[in-house]
C-alpha cells in the first residue's frame, strides 16, 4: 500500500475548507464549501476531513485512469499480436498477456466500484451529519443525566 501524506488543511472565513494530499502520483486538492443552512454546525474539522476525502477521490480516479490505459494497452497488443501470420494463441507468452489483460480490467472494475461506494459514503456523511451530530450530543446528555 502506497503511503498518503496529508500536506496542508485549512478552514477559511467563507466557509471553504482546503485539503491537499501527496501521493506517489504526485499532489491532489479537495476541498468543501459550507451551505448556508448548516452554519449553525458548522465543524473545521468535519469540513476539512471532508475535502480531504474528495482529494483522496482524485488520487483514487487518478490511478484508474492509469490502470485502463494500461488494460487498454494490454488489449491492444493482444489484437495486434493475434493478427501476426505465425502467431500461437496458446504459447506461454500469449497466455502470460491474457492473464495479465484480465487481472488488469478486473482490478480496473473493482476500484471503479470502490470509488462510487466511497463517493456515496462521502455524501451520505455529508447528508446526515446534523442527523448523527444531533444523536451523538444526546447521548452525551443521557449518559451525564444518568450518572448524576
Amino acid at each position: 500500500m502506497k503511503k498518503i501524506k496529508t500536506l496542508d488543511t485549512y478552514f477559511d472565513e467563507n466557509g471553504i475548507s482546503y485539503a491537499t494530499i501527496m501521493t506517489e502520483l504526485g499532489a491532489f486538492n479537495g476541498t468543501c464549501k459550507l451551505h448556508d443552512e448548516d452554519k449553525d454546525i458548522v465543524s473545521e474539522f468535519q469540513g476539512c476531513r471532508w475535502a480531504e476525502m474528495r482529494a483522496g477521490i482524485k488520487y483514487l480516479q487518478e490511478k484508474v485512469k492509469l490502470l485502463k490505459i494500461k488494460v487498454d494497452t494490454l488489449e491492444n497488443l493482444i489484437n495486434t499480436l493475434s493478427l501476426v501470420k505465425g502467431y500461437e494463441k496458446d504459447s506461454v507468452e500469449a497466455r502470460y498477456l491474457r492473464k495479465q489483460y484480465f487481472i488488469n480490467k478486473n482490478e480496473y472494475q473493482i476500484k471503479k466500484k470502490n470509488i462510487q461506494k466511497i463517493k456515496e459514503n462521502l455524501y451520505n456523511s455529508m447528508k446526515y451529519y446534523r442527523k448523527d451530530k444531533e444523536d451523538f450530543l444526546n447521548k452525551i446528555q443521557n449518559k451525564k443525566e444518568s450518572v448524576e
